[in-house]
């Protein structure tokens, strides 16, 4: 990769262009840390090429390939469950959807030359598609949507288990109709919060350059307030959800004391081995989708600070806290499945 095709992963103050979300997140994180540590605002390039081009070339795909061949195995695995219904369709819907991600991670990484396709000095490093708007919207679109999916999925089905775990139902009325339903409203939810960011992108002349970008510098309103707010990683969306959990949760503590849900577990405890792993299934969902959505929740909180040029008291410490959220959920978003996929087929 030359100097000037680095450029598009800087981020200054005018502008922001990125060779894909992820590269954009690592990029701003990396560029506040360093503005922090040399007192600069502008970042070059040449600072963050090693680091950037060891993540976005080496880890990002690692991780994609593991969870590929992971997500597949796993698939086979919950698919030969004959209980627990409700807790089969979510795994394996996430599954699905992360193989999804995890492909289309591996093939915008691995086969065109640089991170999304994009021209350059006259020369196309397009493979599979002819570059234009449409299949640059095709990209960004399976890029973000295939993550929201599954990040979604895990977030309905955590409401879903924190019923079951507060008040479970008789097995017998159990069926795949309602799990499958679940999914589908997280599927549609997903692609509404697409639709305003996918319109905000195309393949624009920027520099000498055709890019794949987001920075529509012809509507500034769309691309500092949709994007922002309406991203499937938004702060709207991500804000409704993490309320409409919490609201969930305080209904049910209140409908149901904790005293009841603790011999109820006690009682699982000598209950058939079906409904412990019911029990099990639903906490293990209900924990890492939380996980998922605070993440989400503290980087869209430090986003929005940032968006409205909040002033703390201690800049650089409200920065570096900053980062290391954004990298975390960064890595989360890549992994968040691995643990209970490994904990899953070890059993």
């Amino acid at each position: 990769m030359d100097n000037e095709s680095l450029q598009i992963l800087v981020w200054n103050k005018e502008n922001s262009e990125s060779i894909n979300s992820y590269s954009y997140l690592v990029s701003r994180a990396l560029c506040k840390l360093t503005k922090n540590l040399n007192k600069e605002y502008y970042c070059k390039a040449s600072q963050l090429d090693s680091v950037i081009g060891n993540w976005s070339g080496y880890i990002l795909p690692l991780f994609s390939i593991v969870g590929l061949f992971i997500n597949i195995y796993a698939i086979y695995k919950f698919n030969q469950i004959k209980q627990n219904i409700d807790q089969k369709t979510y795994l394996i819907a996430i599954a699905v959807f992360d193989i999804i991600g995890s492909s289309m991670l591996t093939w915008l990484y691995y086969f065109p030359a640089v991170g999304l396709p994009y021209v350059t000095n006259g020369k196309s490093s397009w493979i599979f598609f002819q570059k234009s708007n449409i299949s640059c919207k095709f990209m960004q679109f399976n890029n973000d949507g295939s993550h929201g999916f599954s990040f979604f999925i895990m977030i309905f089905a955590s409401i879903d288990s924190c019923l079951s775990i507060m008040a479970p139902s008789n097995g017998s009325t159990k069926s795949w109709k309602k799990p499958l339903c679940v999914v589908l409203i997280a599927v549609i939810w997903n692609l509404i919060s697409c639709i305003p960011h996918i319109l905000a992108y195309g393949l624009f002349y920027v520099d000498k350059k055709f890019l794949c970008t987001d920075k529509l510098d012809q509507n500034e309103y769309l691309y500092k307030n949709y994007t922002i707010f309406f991203h499937p990683f938004g702060v709207i969306y991500i804000w409704l959800s993490f309320m409409a959990l919490l609201v969930i949760l305080i209904v049910l503590q209140k409908r149901y004391d904790i005293s009841s849900l603790i011999r109820r577990k006690n009682a699982y405890e000598n209950s058939v081995n079906g409904e412990k792993l019911e029990m099990k299934n639903a906490i293990q969902i209900f924990i890492l989708s939380s996980i998922s959505l605070v993440l989400a929740f503290l980087v869209k909180c430090f986003d929005f600070a940032y968006y409205i040029e909040f002033n703390p008291l201690n800049k650089k410490v409200f920065e570096s806290v900053s980062t290391i959220f954004e990298i975390l959920f960064i890595s989360h978003l890549n992994v968040h499945m691995l643990p209970l996929i490994l904990i899953k087929c070890l059993n």
